[in-house]
């Protein structure tokens, strides 16, 4: 995007939790004896599975670690589930009629 010309203002990954939290959910869901095809993410409801509650648990205890931040930034970049880069083009590279640039 930079390469392009584009200022990047902000850039966000995340996802790690939630990548995660859907293997535990089909892995739940499989060992139960359910089938997983299609879209799931709606599905997950409470009472949720033990697996996927412990998770949330180790999750939770990771971010409460002095570190817990940076990693999970790190994780996020590691293996996202969705990333949201907002970009603008910079005023200086705006033409003005008649072809001349501001």
């Amino acid at each position: 995007m930079e390469e392009a010309g584009l200022v990047i203002e902000h850039r966000q990954a995340s996802g790690f939790f939630w990548v995660m939290g859907m293997i535990f959910f089909w892995a739940s869901e499989r060992a139960a004896g359910r089938d997983v095809g299609g879209a799931v993410r709606d599905r997950i409801q409470a009472p949720y599975p033990p697996l996927m509650e412990s998770w949330a648990k180790t999750w939770q205890d990771l971010l409460s670690h002095p570190d817990g931040l940076a990693i999970k930034q790190m994780l996020d970049r590691f293996m996202p589930k969705s990333q949201v880069i907002i970009a603008r083009k910079p005023m200086d590279t705006v033409a003005r009629p008649g072809g001349h640039h501001e």
